[in-house]
């Protein structure tokens, strides 16, 4: 389970599941190196803390479950569980779906709201998403640099300040990949899809030449197992499989 999923050492009577606006978890964390050891003000001691807890209890294990989107990422932006002799990946009809969901780029009206992002122009010109992109991460790069200057770790900041501050980090994070030279628009193997609910959505026409860096590579040997595979070739192409 992610982050989310877990109260914090110091606060767990303020985790409401139920509630996740005001629900303070271990997804609100803090974590900042300080000299020579880390510190984070809803746990102390971090190696306590029971997210971290229980990640370093499935790293270290020989067989760990995850579901597959945490896995992916876990292992892209995390490296933790990556390297593994043997992974299983069962419902592996879903494979192509959650990895086309886990790039896939969606920026909500609320969010758009929020930050008072600017909107594509010409959202039927694939040459116009570039220059959205560039405008947003330089906006958004303001507002990091403007979040960084005010007075990071009080003696208890205020939960809605980190919520914010991690939605930003978020949003540079997509933004970061819709410009990645290697992957990104410029190289043409993206759609708009920005018409549903007012969202900004920009999604892969095809995983497959993203397969092998955010899913073969993080493993040595891999078992893929479903009652469904309608056909094998099919989903060796969709999937990037040599």
């Amino acid at each position: 389970m992610g982050r989310a999923n877990y109260p914090t050492l110091n606060h767990p009577s303020r985790y409401d599941p139920h509630n996740t606006a005001f629900s303070l978890s271990c997804a609100d964390c803090t974590k900042h190196k300080v000299t020579d050891h880390w510190e984070c003000d809803w746990c102390d001691p971090v190696l306590n803390c029971p997210y971290e807890s229980a990640k370093i209890s499935a790293v270290r294990s020989p067989l760990a479950c995850t579901n597959t989107f945490y896995f992916l990422y876990e292992v892209n932006y995390v490296g933790a569980l990556g390297g593994r002799d043997l992974i299983v990946v069962d419902e592996a009809d879903t494979l192509e779906r959650t990895l086309m969901s886990f790039i896939t780029v969606e920026i909500t009206q609320r969010r758009v709201e929020e930050f008072e992002l600017p909107t594509p122009d010409k959202k039927t010109v694939a040459s116009s998403w570039l220059s959205w992109a560039q405008e947003t991460k330089e906006h958004v790069d303001r507002l990091v640099r403007r979040h960084h200057q005010q007075p990071l770790f009080k003696a208890e900041p205020d939960l809605r300040d980190v919520k914010r501050a991690n939605r930003l980090s978020t949003l540079r994070s997509d933004i970061n990949r819709l410009l990645d030279p290697t992957y990104g628009l410029e190289q043409g193997n993206w759609v708009y899809d920005g018409y549903r609910d007012n969202h900004i959505i920009f999604k892969p026409i095809t995983v497959a030449p993203y397969a092998r860096d955010y899913l073969w590579r993080h493993g040595v040997r891999w078992l893929l197992m479903s009652a469904t595979i309608i056909s094998v070739d099919e989903m060796k192409e969709s999937l990037g499989v040599d």
